[in-house]
């Protein structure tokens, strides 16, 4: 078992919750029936994934920049290791999946545009997933996931430089807030141009940044290990999250909704992780807190879990409201077993050489 000896409360829960926001947004259920119906209740809150990318955005800024600010000697050679044991052996195993198995068998019935090698070979892409929706192409879904990988790739590699060049805390901290403006500014321009800024690196600097300064901020009052938030604001900030994240309230503005969005998420983590007087704690609902652990798994290894069981489904079952019941029924725990057995007989091997960096 690969034990993480810098552990922060409620995180893992928070990552697992985030997982399992993707997994049900992502399942392809046929909505043009009555069958769809039983879902509705479920709102939009639990499918929609481009909440839970932003959280995992905010969550790695937020979780790198705490780690470097810890390292008294930081390293850039063992920084960048233990990103590469990390993220690359599943990422790898997934792109030779995609590229030499699963690609050439469905390639054979359908023209794929813009399905580029070396873009996701070198963790660019997101620039290619962008291309795709603004020009319309038909796009191969079950490697599309790495976007999201690609664009925290691209921000390791800079990321640290910023610590390495600038060794004032509030230099840091003044260009990390630029970054955040400038780049929410320019994730603007690009919406206003095309409308897809959303796989876009410039749209998730900001969330990033936002997390980096998150951990500046409890790091500079690390003395303070835990802090009290009035309940009855604690639930009312909560209750505006669930409609924000739910898309019940609608923004005309571009800027503002990014806004608040940066203000909620950053919220989330610093209430979840040092509010000692929180109404509730991810970590105490059922099986988040391990779901969490093994989440880099879920968000890569489920699309192909996915494409397996609707293919099957697809071909046995005509009913729409059968194949909606089932293809729930049997895609969660193919997807948690999968990432269950990945973890602990794959990745585990990377993280214990991982560890040894430490």
């Amino acid at each position: 078992m690969v034990v993480n000896k810098f552990h922060i409360k409620n995180i893992d829960a928070i990552r697992g919750l985030a997982a399992i926001i993707v997994v049900i947004s992502h399942i392809p259920y046929r909505i043009n029936s009555n069958s769809y119906l039983y879902l509705k209740p479920l709102g939009s809150l639990i499918t929609n994934a481009q909440i839970a990318v932003y959280i995992f955005f905010t969550l790695s800024g937020f979780l790198i920049t705490k780690l470097i600010l810890k390292e008294r000697d930081f390293s850039l050679k063992s920084f960048y290791l233990k990103r590469l044991y990390r993220i690359w052996p599943l990422y790898f195993l997934i792109f030779f999946l995609n590229f030499f198995v699963v690609f050439p068998f469905i390639s054979r019935s359908n023209n794929f545009n813009h399905y580029s090698f070396l873009q996701h070979l070198f963790f660019l892409s997101n620039f290619n997933i962008y291309d795709i929706h603004v020009n319309k192409y038909l796009v191969f879904s079950p490697f599309n996931i790495t976007w999201s990988v690609a664009i925290e790739e691209q921000f390791y590699l800079f990321w640290p430089l910023i610590f390495i060049f600038l060794t004032n805390n509030s230099g840091r901290i003044i260009i990390i807030s630029s970054l955040l403006m400038g780049t929410l500014l320019l994730s603007y321009s690009i919406e206003k141009t095309t409308g897809w800024s959303y796989y876009r690196t410039e749209l998730a600097i900001p969330y990033l940044s936002s997390g980096a300064l998150l951990a500046f901020y409890q790091n500079r009052f690390s003395d303070l290990k835990t802090f009290k938030i009035n309940k009855i604001l604690n639930f009312i900030i909560y209750m505006f999250m669930v409609c924000h994240f739910s898309n019940a309230l609608l923004y005309d503005n571009f800027l503002i909704y990014h806004l608040v969005n940066l203000g909620l998420i950053n919220y989330l983590l610093f209430e979840q992780t040092k509010n000692s007087n929180s109404i509730f704690n991810c970590d105490k609902i059922p099986f988040l807190k391990s779901l969490g652990r093994i989440s880099y798994g879920v968000y890569m290894l489920h699309p192909l879990c996915l494409y397996f069981v609707n293919g099957v489904l697809t071909k046995y079952v005509n009913n729409d409201y059968i194949y909606n019941l089932l293809i729930t029924v049997f895609s969660f725990p193919l997807i948690f077993l999968i990432s269950y057995i990945s973890f602990n007989y794959f990745e585990s091997y990377f993280l214990k050489l991982k560890h040894k960096l430490d």
